[in-house]
């Protein structure tokens, strides 16, 4: 199984409306927790001479609605999925977020803490033929640089689950927080190999 719809730290781009798309770039740059490239579908993001497409989300007959799925990247550190609806609120944007979240594991357990609720989530319909639109997703940094064949299964299994009754979702990894400070002498070494990290999960 290919995956079209994989991208790193991306969440501005391919919103519906002109609004939407404003939310979304100051999300980007308060949060500074995931960096855009501002083309369309069809064009590229250039990584190291490596491109990826853009994810190209489903038409919607209502409000999107967007998973985040990960652990205290996306809701200890600074709580994405809220600063997110806030600025969609305040830009009259309508929006549904959805989150499974589990501090400090890897996704196989953050599935399995909520398995309750994600299975609820992704057993639901929408009419319009995708129950979600979007999906965040973000693996513990240890597993996403050290452990790459298991980084693939969690991504796999969680994508699989999801298409079942979202089979258009534009699906994007975020990986964005190196596991050392920024003062760290080893800080770009690790923010370049997570960089890499959507080419090896390219083929899935």
């Amino acid at each position: 199984m290919k995956f079209a719809n994989i991208f790193i730290q991306n969440i501005g781009n391919y919103l519906i409306s002109t609004k939407m798309k404003k939310c979304i770039l100051i999300f980007l740059v308060t949060t500074i927790l995931f960096s855009s490239c501002n083309n369309y579908s069809r064009k590229k993001c250039t990584t190291n001479e490596k491109t990826i497409t853009h994810p190209k989300p489903p038409k919607t007959s209502g409000p999107p609605r967007i998973l985040f799925i990960g652990n205290s990247q996306i809701e200890y550190f600074v709580s994405a999925p809220t600063l997110f609806e806030e600025f969609c609120n305040a830009n009259n944007q309508p929006i549904n977020i959805d989150q499974l979240i589990t501090v400090g594991v890897s996704l196989d357990k953050v599935y399995s803490t909520n398995k309750t609720e994600a299975n609820q989530n992704f057993s639901n319909k929408d009419k319009d033929g995708n129950y979600y639109d979007y999906v965040v997703i973000q693996e513990a940094t240890p597993v996403a640089i050290s452990e790459i064949e298991k980084y693939k299964a969690n991504v796999k299994m969680i994508v699989e689950k999801i298409h079942i009754n979202s089979p258009d979702v534009a699906v994007y990894i975020y990986q964005g927080i190196p596991p050392v400070s920024y003062t760290d002498s080893d800080f770009t070494k690790y923010y370049d190999e997570m960089r890499q990290i959507p080419f090896q999960l390219w083929d899935l």
